[in-house]
């Protein structure tokens, strides 16, 4: 059984962050308390209702519970507002500047490197990572931090209800990872086949319209417009398989989530209610999470899988440039330490001459 690739482009990244986690856990902790005050709305919005409910109805508690409702609604925008200005002060120039390193990287590699490699794809690869991972970032502290504070205070809602409602979310969810993990494989792999197809597409459209000089001398337009063709071609194919398994992933979740676990957990709190085994703050708090969060999973999911599939296209770029390598370990880059020499009368060449690389055996010069 070989082993799995290590994904160096995602270490590279990291290694690169490592300057900046301190500015992350800042921002991150601030994306945290907002959203945990949005997280305790159904809680407050269950207990209003049993407030109002109650016979004679608590007019001071209801009175309470709408002020912390209030609290809460504010106090998450406000934290939203200062989350966003600690991440436009602090994180969101991190990714544009990593371009910069992966574009001295690439330039300063021997004259060879080039010679076997579309640089129309080179261009198109250094471009791909770069915003791939300026997505990662953003999704990170505007969608990650929010899914799993949900997840969390879901679980612990779902619990307070009920312990038998919190064992069939926990349940649901595990089943659901589970069965996610088995069936993005296929969506994963294809993901990477399709952006290789899809940035030599790129890199060859690239290359036609920069050597245009070229392509009219010679009135090639025919034969470019053909190359692409053939190519978008390819694309499609690649992108119609990674399609479908992205089908058959979304189908065996929504199974979990849609067939069996929303019809449980409804189905057994509504008859333990009308068995009078639970209140009505409780019920309402329960339905009041799954109406607010109802979305909650599928955008966890819908992350995860998506991170999968960045990883897998930001991989499939590392690897045509750098290799099987972590750019940020070391100093990579080509230092000028040589002493320059200094021309005082003259310069003499004897015996000199030159032949590319790729043929050696064809002096040019």
């Amino acid at each position: 059984m070989s082993k799995p690739k290590k994904n160096y482009a995602v270490r590279s990244f990291f290694s690169y962050l490592k300057k900046y986690k301190f500015p992350a856990l800042l921002v991150m902790l601030s994306f945290i308390v907002s959203n945990i005050l949005l997280a305790l709305l159904p809680v407050f919005i269950g207990r209003l209702v049993g407030a109002l409910a109650a016979n004679p109805i608590e007019k001071s508690q209801a009175i309470f519970y709408v002020w912390v409702l209030i609290a809460c609604s504010s106090g998450h925008n406000l934290t939203w507002r200062i989350s966003e200005i600690l991440h436009l002060k602090f994180m969101n120039h991190a990714a544009y500047l990593y371009e910069n390193i992966l574009f001295r990287r690439v330039i300063e590699k021997p004259y060879p490197y080039f010679v076997d490699k579309f640089t129309g794809k080179i261009s198109s690869y250094i471009t791909t990572i770069s915003q791939e991972l300026r997505e990662f970032l953003n999704v990170l502290f505007y969608d990650y931090t929010s899914q799993i504070i949900n997840l969390i205070v879901i679980a612990i809602i779902l619990s307070s209800v009920n312990w038998q409602t919190g064992l069939i979310f926990i349940v649901s969810i595990v089943a659901t990872f589970l069965i996610g993990r088995f069936t993005i494989r296929n969506n994963t792999k294809y993901e990477k086949a399709w952006a290789d197809v899809q940035s030599t597409k790129n890199g060859k459209l690239i290359d036609a319209i920069a050597n245009f000089v070229n392509v009219k001398s010679f009135q090639q337009e025919q034969a470019e417009a053909h190359t692409i063709e053939s190519e978008q071609q390819k694309t499609i194919g690649a992108a119609r398989k990674s399609y479908i398994w992205a089908i058959v992933f979304w189908g065996s979740i929504s199974l979990v989530i849609r067939d069996l676990m929303w019809p449980a957990t409804i189905g057994l709190n509504v008859y333990l209610f009308l068995q009078g085994q639970i209140s009505v703050t409780e019920i309402t708090t329960l339905l009041t999470t799954i109406l607010l969060f109802s979305n909650t999973i599928w955008n966890f999911i819908w992350h995860i899988s998506q991170l999968n599939l960045k990883f897998a296209r930001v991989e499939e770029a590392h690897r045509y440039l750098f290799g099987e390598k972590n750019i940020m370990s070391g100093n990579d880059l080509t230092s000028d330490t040589e002493q320059k020499l200094n021309y005082d009368e003259y310069l003499e060449l004897k015996d000199l001459s030159f032949a590319y690389p790729d043929k050696t055996e064809t002096p040019v010069l």
